[in-house]
Formats: C-alpha cells, sequence, structure tokens
C-alpha cells in the first residue's frame, strides 16, 4: 500500500509584459522535500524543505 503527500503552493499570475510586481519577490522555480515515512506508516513526515 502506498502513501500520499499533499504539498499546496500559492502562486500569482500577471498579464504578459508587465514587470513591476516581478522586481518585488525571488523566482521559484522548485521545491525540494527531504520525507520520512514510518514503518507501516500511513503518512510522509517532512524533515526539511528546500525552495529553489
Amino acid at each position: 500500500m502506498g502513501v500520499f503527500m499533499r504539498a499546496e503552493v500559492q502562486c500569482k499570475f500577471y498579464n504578459e509584459g508587465e514587470q513591476d510586481h516581478s522586481k518585488w519577490g525571488t523566482p521559484l522555480t522548485s521545491v525540494d522535500y527531504d520525507c520520512r515515512v514510518e514503518e507501516g506508516g500511513i503518512h510522509v513526515d517532512i524533515v526539511k524543505e528546500k525552495y529553489l
């Protein structure tokens, strides 16, 4: 039997060519999760997360 992991990410989309908002933050290209599943467990524990 497998286990499931669910992650929510909030993002905003702007009109093409709109550049003012892109100066406010850092682009997010991916999220790297280090996870652990206990023996016989049915859920995933996120041990560490890295925003790239």
